[in-house]
């Protein structure tokens, strides 16, 4: 009786794009002829966070030539300087491969918005991609366990699965029908009124013991 369910805030968020935050040379992009890029390494499954990049850029390379690649940043985690260079370093030798170190959170959502697909292993691939209209290759564990709507499409990270994943969102992404079961209307509002019934109840301001129910 103290948990509800409001949505997830970033999944309304994305929505709103202030597009004066957003670079010229990001919305300069031909909208819906790219795919973005987003990779974290997976700390607890110790697997080869190279093997996975090498399997990666190695399925992206079978399109590179008919579509563009932009590359995010990967976060500060184990083993994320490995996905730095080996990015930095596939950009570097490929014209159709661009890389971004950091965008402002409006360039991120135009980015994706326009994008044909989002690929990697980010919670907003789970979370804003589906409100934002953009079909998701999410590839591992990295979200395992989380709920995911039907334009998310899970796959092991080998190249022939991710070959695979990125030909079929070629097929098919024009015809998508998102569900995103983290979206819920006026989500922030609801959050806002939901707040202000908290603070003013002396029955959810005083501190209970917590228990733990055992769902059967």
């Amino acid at each position: 009786d103290r948990v509800f369910n409001l949505g997830a805030l970033g999944a309304e968020n994305c929505l709103f794009i202030d597009e004066a935050n957003v670079p010229q040379d990001v919305k300069n992009l031909p909208q819906k002829e790219y795919f973005v890029i987003l990779f974290h390494p997976e700390t607890l499954t110790n697997i080869d966070v190279a093997e996975q990049m090498i399997n990666l850029l190695h399925a992206i390379e079978n399109y590179i030539g008919k579509y563009r690649f932009v590359f995010l940043g990967t976060n500060a985690d184990t083993n994320s300087g490995i996905i730095r260079k080996m990015v930095k370093d596939f950009v570097d030798n490929n014209e159709n491969a661009i890389y971004y170190e950091n965008l402002h959170t409006d360039a991120y959502h135009y980015l994706v918005k326009n994008s044909i697909c989002l690929i990697g292993n980010s919670s907003s691939g789970i979370i804003e991609a589906p409100s934002l209209g953009v079909y998701t290759i999410n590839i591992g564990d990295r979200q395992k366990g989380r709920v995911r709507g039907n334009s998310v499409i899970d796959v092991v990270c080998k190249k022939k699965y991710l070959n695979d994943a990125i030909k079929n969102v070629i097929n098919v992404y024009q015809k998508i029908d998102p569900i995103n079961p983290y979206f819920k209307k006026n989500s922030a509002h609801e959050y806002y009124k939901q707040i202000k019934k908290i603070l003013s109840n002396l029955y959810y301001t005083k501190n209970k013991v917590k228990e733990f129910f055992d769902l059967k």
